[in-house]
């Protein structure tokens, strides 16, 4: 529209100065010629001035011209080239399709770069689209129209080296007068990596979503085990109360039994030993020794009874006595059962060696106890007549450990566990005793939450280990 402006302008512009030089020239000559010519010379002359004039006049402007077309034809092309370099070096695929088949008309070179093409002659764009992609492609390029011109869509492309290629295209369409679809442009960027890592997300998202189902049938699962657990706990819970219950009672009942067993059953087996006793003084020279034996033996059995009730009772009352909360001075105690064990057994020589013992929290009778059965344990199974005994005692994190070792006839390792239970005795020829030392001290341990044990080899002594928690 601009080009045919400027040459009807140039047009008007030639009519002007056309006439302008006509009226000049007709002048001129007038003026030179008017006393020589005549009129007919005098048009002659003119016509032919401007003849000559026109000649060179169009002779001039068509060189103008040329000059004017080649000037706008070199920039033409080199604008044109200039685009052409950067459509042919832009990142993404630029193309154009013809409607017929679709047909390559023009890829820029970095398409032809991406796409692994050399030539696009009479290739249609559908060739090199992944196979079952086609019939979708095709169906998306023909429904572009002149009220959509333009559409985006993602295309795989199959390469020469069968890489499957994702692009994602903006297509635009272009239309005859008629309406009909004639030419298809389109800019494509390789969505290649995006693709694979969406796909990547979508099975990650996927396999999390079945494991995220996995562990909420799991969970699901686990929460009715919890409330079954929980169920059967709260049943536990309502049987131990129940059972504490009775247990309580239990103990109670126990607990008058104790008491009974104590003092009730102690006195008939009392009376007979001093019974006994009284006989054996009244009638000394009127019995014979047969009946002197046997009465004699009653009294030793009364009093081996009155032992065994005594340690039974003692045994009841380890568990409530532990309840009892004072601070023990342990060296005390050590004082008093070498005291005490000089005054009852002063005919053997005992070497008693003590380390400094700790002040623990508790029953001053129960620990009482612990030390003495022990010790004199180590007395009762002596190998020689001057017996060692040495208590230590060792500072662990939470308990003290403590030893007694003895220089005595030693232990099999078979007994370890058995000297322990009730009535177990390592010499069961020997009726002095009761057989419940070593349980009450087991008992005593535990109560306060330690433990007990031996180490011992046959013929070299013993050591018995024993724990008690630090107050």
């Amino acid at each position: 529209m601009k080009n045919k402006k400027s040459k009807k302008n140039l047009l008007y512009f030639l009519i002007v100065v056309d006439i302008f030089v006509f009226i000049l020239l007709d002048i001129f000559v007038e003026k030179v010629f008017v006393f020589k010519l005549l009129n007919d010379q005098k048009e002659l002359i003119v016509q032919f001035f401007y003849f000559l004039f026109h000649i060179l006049f169009f002779f001039t402007i068509f060189f103008l011209l040329k000059k004017i077309e080649k000037e706008k034809n070199q920039k033409i092309y080199e604008t044109k080239l200039f685009y052409q370099n950067i459509v042919d070096h832009y990142g993404d695929i630029v193309f154009k399709l013809n409607r017929e088949n679709f047909r390559i008309d023009f890829i820029n070179q970095s398409g032809k770069h991406l796409l692994g093409l050399e030539k696009i002659d009479q290739i249609s764009f559908l060739d090199i689209v992944y196979a079952d992609d086609r019939e979708r492609i095709s169906s998306f390029f023909l429904s572009l129209s002149e009220d959509l011109p333009f559409n985006s869509v993602d295309i795989r492309i199959l390469s020469k080296t069968n890489e499957l290629i994702w692009i994602e295209c903006l297509n635009q369409g272009f239309f005859d007068q008629t309406g009909n679809l004639i030419q298809i442009q389109s800019i494509g960027r390789i969505i290649t990596h995006q693709k694979k890592l969406f796909e990547a997300l979508i099975q990650s998202y996927e396999s999390t979503e079945k494991e995220v189902i996995k562990r909420t049938h799991e969970l699901q699962l686990a929460n009715k085990k919890l409330e079954e657990e929980n169920m059967r706990r709260i049943q536990i819970e309502q049987d131990l109360k129940s059972a504490l219950k009775e247990n309580e009672q239990y103990s109670n009942d126990l607990e008058q039994f104790n008491y009974s067993a104590s003092h009730d059953l102690q006195e008939p087996v009392r009376m007979i030993s001093v019974y006994a006793k009284l006989l054996i003084q009244k009638f000394k020279n009127q019995f014979s020794d047969e009946v002197i034996e046997h009465l004699n033996y009653i009294i030793y059995n009364s009093d081996k009874m009155k032992n065994l009730i005594f340690g039974f009772s003692n045994y009841a009352q380890i568990q409530k006595r532990s309840e009892n909360k004072t601070e023990v001075d342990l060296n005390k105690i050590l004082d008093s059962i070498t005291q005490k064990i000089k005054e009852e057994c002063f005919d053997i020589k005992l070497n008693l060696l003590v380390a400094p013992l700790p002040v623990l929290q508790g029953d001053y009778f129960l620990f009482f106890q612990l030390f003495e059965n022990l010790i004199k344990n180590a007395i009762d199974f002596k190998r020689k007549e001057n017996i060692k005994i040495i208590v230590k005692v060792k500072e662990e994190d939470a308990f003290y450990q403590f030893s007694i070792e003895d220089n005595g006839i030693g232990i099999d390792k078979e007994y370890f566990s058995k000297i322990f239970q009730f009535f177990h005795k390592l010499n069961p020829k020997n009726n002095e005793k009761t057989g419940l030392g070593l349980s009450v001290c087991k008992k005593i341990a535990e109560v306060y939450g330690g433990k007990i044990w031996l180490e011992s080899e046959k013929g070299k002594g013993s050591i018995f280990y024993f724990t008690l928690p630090k107050p």
